[in-house]
């Protein structure tokens, strides 16, 4: 810092942005302090698969100010933008899903939101323009980042577990069951608290079940049958979830998002459900017992929406219409001792169920919420950790520091996007109605999750975890993780309360030297006593300006609403206050 001129050094607007002249007192501008972390490479993946493998009991961990600098670094640098890309394609993947969907054979595209009439409907075509390729591109998608996972993964736990060996005295190889070789165990995949791969990886069945019952149709302008349909309706409903699910991660609602799912799964939660669980069944099977006319299906529904949604269909059917009642007709049921039994059951166990039991769910789910959301930036920073550590092992495949490799890598991405778009537009997937005799072709499906899969490659790509010629990981050099936060309210109070004292303790130091230098200048002739005798005469006349202080403060206050005794405590108190604060005066 040049502290004639005032200017930093360059390196100094790398960490933060110095307002100019006119926002120095903008409302977005404040005080921050600069700090340095002096573990080197903290931004490590073995680091990062710890912080994504810690157990929900050790979420303390991320209230760390290290911690949580070096997850939004991570975040920021690296992370966000291939976050927005691969939210980008699932959006992508989902607006082709319902416009599938929405789109009924022989009918214009999503007719069924823009129809007029009220003619019956078809279902969807089997293979509408594009939306095959659109389908299976994103199927082939995750399928490779999911595959690209589990071989880092793996490659990892091997690298982990030949370190770990060594030679014993009789020759042979003890392998140590060290902490990193079972952080990397292959079985991880299937651990759904540090992953979702086993969901996406059931989403990815489903799709290439769809896809599967689509192309083995030969009339492509046909009609998809009911299972086929509701195959398509299923797909969209959880490819839905996923996108929420990806939601919990973002700047913008993501700690809501969270900390509803984690109160839905809550352990209190699931225990409250178990239990409402096996009243309803009891309920139902005692039911069906008494009424052996219904079928249980029909009795199951009925006491549903009869006792959870107060739906008097349903309790009709149940043979509770009392209109039929009043007019002597039967209901459901036909015999009168069995109606009665049935009607006593069901007043007991429906009001012990859904009424006290559903609002014992609501308040448990409130209180659980509150106690999560007190939490919720820890859970927060604890799931983009975890983000973090399956973005570095899925997506991000080149680790070389070859820039001819990556130069070629964006070729080809450039290639493949303009090939799959010159397919999708001169050489539709089937089906199209405007194109007479166009036959299935998946080229342009691979085609565009070749780019997609590039995209995300390029964009992973980062010095941090670069891998040399030797194998070793890491930065070329060491890099050491700075920090810049905004100083918190309280630092600033206590700093400036500080700063109040210190310069209140030298304004009374500089009086008492001053007072002191007055004595001995007045009295010359008693100079060989030195500093002490008029700083001891100077400490008497202050005592006795104190004591006429405590007499005149405790007798104005004693004679309004005090008694004797207490004005004599608060007079030795106050007394005792300020004597002290004299003798630290004296000693500075």
């Amino acid at each position: 810092y040049d502290a004639t001129l005032g200017h930093a050094p360059a390196w100094h607007s790398k960490l933060l942005k110095v307002p100019q002249e006119h926002q120095a007192r903008s409302s977005k501008v404040f005080d921050v302090e600069t700090l340095v972390l002096l573990l080197p490479n903290i931004l490590d993946i073995d680091i990062f698969m710890a912080l994504a493998s810690a157990r929900s009991v050790h979420r303390q961990i991320f209230s760390s100010l290290a911690i949580k600098a070096a997850v939004h670094c991570l975040w920021i640098e690296l992370i966000s933008p291939v976050f927005c890309l691969t939210l980008l394609f699932n959006l992508l993947d989902l607006l082709m899903f319902a416009a599938w969907g929405l789109t009924p054979a022989h009918r214009p595209l999503l007719w069924r939101l823009t129809r007029t009439s009220k003619e019956a409907e078809a279902n969807s075509s089997v293979q509408f323009p594009r939306f095959a390729n659109f389908v299976l591109a994103g199927l082939l998608r995750d399928l490779t980042n999911i595959g690209w996972w589990l071989f880092s993964l793996c490659r990892k736990w091997l690298s982990h577990k030949k370190n770990s060996t060594i030679n014993g005295t009789s020759g042979r190889g003890h392998e140590l069951r060290s902490g990193l070789h079972s952080l990397w165990h292959p079985m991880k995949i299937c651990d759904i608290s540090h992953n979702t791969n086993m969901p996406e990886l059931f989403l990815c069945l489903l799709k290439a079940i769809f896809l599967l019952s689509v192309r083995c149709t030969r009339n492509c302008e046909s009609e998809m049958p009911d299972t086929t349909q509701a195959l398509l309706a299923v797909c969209f409903f959880m490819h839905s979830v996923k996108l929420i699910y990806m939601l919990r991660v973002s700047a913008f609602g993501g700690k809501k998002i969270l900390v509803l799912l984690k109160t839905l799964v809550s352990g209190a939660m699931r225990e409250m459900f178990l239990v409402a669980f096996l009243f309803f069944l009891a309920f139902v099977v005692t039911a069906v017992m008494l009424d052996r006319k219904g079928a249980i299906t029909v009795v199951s529904w009925s006491l549903y929406r009869g006792l959870i949604f107060g739906d008097g269909a349903g309790l009709d059917n149940m043979g509770f219409a009392i209109e039929g009642s009043w007019r002597g007709e039967s209901g459901f049921v036909d015999d009168i001792d069995v109606l009665q039994q049935l009607l006593t059951v069901m007043a007991i166990l429906g009001t012990v169920t859904f009424i006290v039991i559903l609002n014992m769910i609501i308040a448990i789910y409130s209180n659980e919420y509150g106690r999560l959301e007190m939490e919720s930036d820890l859970l927060f920073q604890r799931e983009r950790a975890k983000y973090c550590c399956n973005c570095l092992l899925g997506m991000q495949k080149l680790r070389s520091r070859n820039c001819c490799l990556r130069m070629a890598v964006r070729i080809a991405v450039i290639l493949c996007s303009a090939g799959a778009i010159l397919l999708f537009i001169f050489f539709p997937s089937g089906g199209d109605p405007l194109v007479t005799g166009s036959s299935p072709t998946p080229a342009a499906a691979f085609l565009l999750a070749a780019a997609q899969v590039g995209m995300q490659a390029l964009m992973m790509h980062s010095e941090w975890f670069a891998v040399g010629r030797s194998g070793a990981e890491g930065p070329r050099e060491e890099h050491f993780l700075w920090i810049v936060r905004r100083c918190e309210q309280r630092d600033l109070q206590a700093e400036k309360s500080s700063r109040r004292e210190s310069v209140s303790t030298e304004a009374a130091a500089r009086q008492l030297m001053s007072d002191i230098r007055d004595q001995l200048s007045a009295s010359a002739p008693c100079a060989s006593k030195g500093v002490s005798a008029a700083g001891s005469a100077y400490v008497s006349k202050k005592n006795t300006d104190l004591a006429e202080r405590v007499q005149t403060r405790v007798s104005t206050s004693g004679a309004s609403r005090t008694t004797p005794r207490r004005a004599s405590r608060d007079r030795h108190r106050i007394l005792r206050e300020l004597v002290a604060k004299d003798a630290k005066l004296v000693s500075l």
